[in-house]
């Protein structure tokens, strides 16, 4: 038998019921896989000399601290083929040929996160993430490099302090053992680096739960909802300006849900290398009731500007900010060589409400005509806010022995309207979130991703293909 080769044709996502069939990890406590590596290795003139190949997909977190090193294994996934798999190739250009290939599909083993010692939480200044499904955090962690420094202190002085370097990696790579059946001797071993694109894991970002604490209790009233949701207020300290003549003070409050979205890759993404995060936002506007020759004083106003004004809206400046904090260290036992990265990222944006709608019948505030109500009535609109994530976004969020990948984001709205709000209003919201695999077929919807044609697009008219994130 000739020299075979083993080489990878790309990564595409698998649906949940598809677990069944590529259930090969040898870690059956490992949480369901979501991505899969196609592969294909090609032998010539074979011989007989193998009865089975045992392919493995193996991976590893490696970290060096100056002169330390430690390594961190992933679980392990294995697919185990018989020599009858292999199919000969035809040629056009030759009649006869000894070559023959196996195309092979392995999951991309996921990990999940593990409990750290409250020694190493205090040391690393770690916080303690759970998912809202009270399970481990499930991250398919994407091929990368981080690199740092750190300061550590000499045995010999306290004060003698020097710089040393660090780098962490996150490696796969695919190994083939051709097997003889009856010894179970390796009669041949492949090998072939893997790079796992984060482009290719389907990923929803949701809002960290808070820390149990009487404080964060009493601070963040949606511990115990499904959104978070936050009360509006003047700007600088003004005194909040009458809402359409009326002498009460209205309420302005914001709220999303704790799911903020799915981070969403077109084309345009895979050639940026950034995706895109659309997160729904309700806004609700508490208006009481004016007095009644308030309210004939309005009516009679309004009808007399509609032609002249129309409906009004509000305006939001949306300045978003992302942290990102990496840490790496050797171990728990170094954990004063760790390495601390944060990188911190600007978007800013303009949006134009839709008009301030109610359920209640007359009492809409496009109805220009209408008399409000007795009562305080309850005015809700709402608009996405859209977020191209920047490069430091890109893998889930992580916490294991050696590496920890935490994120957190920052949104902080202004609201303006010149006819209805005489003064700005501001809402702040400090979002620790957590980014996590998600299944393909509900996020992706309407899109796929075949690992010869590359990104598929369904439109309405047409197909719409863009080439795969990753290609050896």
């Amino acid at each position: 038998m000739s020299t075979p080769t083993i080489e990878v044709l790309g990564i595409s996502t698998a649906a949940a019921e598809e677990h069944d069939v590529l259930s090969n990890l040898e870690d059956k406590s490992a949480p369901h896989p979501r991505l899969r590596l196609h592969g294909r290795i090609t032998v010539f003139d074979q011989d007989g000399s193998f009865d089975t190949v045992n392919i493995r997909l193996r991976g590893a977190i490696r970290t060096r601290i100056g002169a330390q090193l430690s390594v961190e294994k992933l679980p392990i996934s294995t697919e185990l083929r018989s020599n009858l798999d292999f199919k000969p190739v035809y040629s056009a250009s030759q009649q006869q040929t000894d070559e023959q290939h196996l195309d092979f599909i392995c999951p991309v083993p996921s990990t999940s996160e593990r409990c750290k010692s409250s020694h190493e939480e205090r040391s690393l200044n770690t916080r303690h993430r759970t998912s809202t499904q009270g399970e481990g955090l499930d991250a398919i962690l994407p091929s990368m490099t981080i690199t740092g420094s750190t300061y550590i202190t000499r045995v010999t002085a306290l004060k003698d302090r020097h710089l040393v370097h660090g780098s962490c990696d996150v490696l796969y790579w695919l190994e083939a053992l051709f097997l003889r059946c009856g010894s179970r001797e390796v009669v041949r071993k492949l090998s072939c680096p893997v790079d796992i694109s984060s482009l290719a894991m389907p990923m929803e970002v949701e809002v960290s739960p808070p820390l149990s604490s009487p404080s964060s209790a009493s601070s963040n009233k949606s511990h115990e909802t499904d959104r978070v949701e936050q009360l509006a207020k003047p700007y600088s300290g003004r005194p909040i300006n009458r809402f359409f003549h009326s002498q009460a003070h209205p309420e302005l409050s914001v709220h999303m849900p704790k799911r903020l979205g799915y981070l969403i890759s077109d084309s345009s993404s895979m050639a940026t290398g950034c995706r895109r995060l659309s997160i729904p936002v309700a806004v609700d506007v508490v208006l009481p009731s004016p007095s009644r020759s308030t309210q004939q004083l309005q009516a009679r106003e309004s009808t007399q500007t509609q032609a002249q004004t129309g409906i009004k809206c509000l305006k939001c400046s949306v300045k978003a900010k992302w942290f990102t904090r990496k840490v790496f260290t050797t171990g728990p036992s170094a954990v004063e060589t760790a390495v601390h990265s944060t990188t911190v990222s600007i978007q800013d944006l303009s949006v134009t409400l839709p008009p301030l709608y109610t359920n209640t019948p007359g009492s809409d505030l496009s109805s220009h005509n209408s008399i409000p109500s007795s009562i305080s009535t309850n005015y809700t609109t709402s608009m996405d806010i859209d977020l191209l994530l920047p490069e430091s976004v890109t893998s889930p969020s992580v916490s294991s022995e050696l590496l920890d990948i935490s994120y957190t984001l920052d949104l902080s709205m202004k609201f303006e309207s010149e006819e209805m709000l005489k003064g700005p209003f501001m809402a702040n919201f400090r979002l620790p979130v957590t980014l996590r695999a998600a299944e393909p077929y509900s996020v992706i919807g309407r899109h796929c991703l075949d690992p010869l044609l590359g990104y598929i697009e369904e439109n309405a008219e047409e197909l719409l293909y863009a080439p795969p994130p990753y290609m050896p």
